[in-house]
């Protein structure tokens, strides 16, 4: 599905829920150490992370918002007119979003990229950088009842987002485990916890809706059908992601009162 500023609105709330709190705490504090800290905000849309951490951010933090969307870009700019608001493709332009960054911060983007971009994006960081992935998509569901196409349905959409949409062949549900492995070997301190979507088809029903259509359109277009899935009642939806956080030991030597 297209990121439009509507599919954007609609999962705030839901991405607003699943946040891991120790995490985004940890992430307060290790920025609040920092004076006018870089924070970078990668596929930022219409500026949800940026509203998720206004609270947590110092208030002398800087904000470099970069997206490659007009539509979502021009919802940004209206809202965060201080902020600097870069139409950039990612694909090719990643260092010059990350440079000099005190955090490289995203939300739901890493399941859209290769292992080679990644492995770049990665070795591109400032070493010193706060490194923070929330919700980034990790292929468990839990659809309630079960429907006897659910794993079919799943094996393919999976197939689906594997697809290359400009980035190389996209990592989808392995993007978490990968993201932590890349950013450990190479030095960073790296904390995740889950982080849910546990939806209400009764309370947030066009959420639900737009979901269900996505991963049926994605299942039809790896060659399963959906026509018997896509109705099916559910009474709950459980969708996993990661939260990561990633400091630098650098960082963390400095925080230990015992480190001289």
């Amino acid at each position: 599905m297209k990121y439009t500023p509507n599919w954007l609105a609609l999962r705030e709330d839901a991405d607003a829920r699943a946040r891991d709190r120790r995490l985004i705490e940890q992430l307060g504090a290790a920025l609040s150490e920092r004076t006018e800290p870089l924070i970078v905000d990668l596929g930022c849309g219409t500026g949800a992370l940026r509203r998720a951490l206004t609270n947590v951010a110092p208030a002398s933090a800087r904000w470099r918002m970069v997206d490659h969307d007009p539509d979502v870009l021009a919802v940004a700019r209206e809202r965060f007119p201080e902020a600097d608001v870069l139409d950039l493709d990612l694909a090719e332009e990643i260092e010059r979003a990350v440079a000099d960054a005190d955090c490289v911060a995203a939300t739901a983007f890493y399941d859209l990229v290769s292992l080679d971009w990644l492995d770049r994006f990665v070795r591109l960081l400032p070493q010193d950088a706060i490194v923070y992935a929330a919700l980034t998509y990790d292929g468990r569901e839990h659809w309630r009842p079960r429907h006897r196409d659910d794993a079919d349905v799943l094996e393919a959409f999976h197939k689906y987002q594997r697809r290359d949409i400009g980035f190389g062949p996209a990592l989808g549900p392995d993007a978490a485990a990968k993201l932590t492995q890349l950013l450990s070997e190479r030095g960073w301190n790296v904390s995740t916890a889950d982080a849910w979507w546990r939806l209400d088809p009764d309370s947030e029903p066009e959420l639900v809706n737009e979901l269900a259509d996505g991963i049926a359109m994605g299942s039809e277009a790896s060659g399963v059908k959906a026509g018997a899935w896509r109705p099916f009642l559910r009474h709950s939806i459980e969708i996993g992601h990661l939260d990561i956080l990633a400091l630098p030991s650098d960082e963390n030597v400095q925080a230990t009162p015992d480190s001289a």
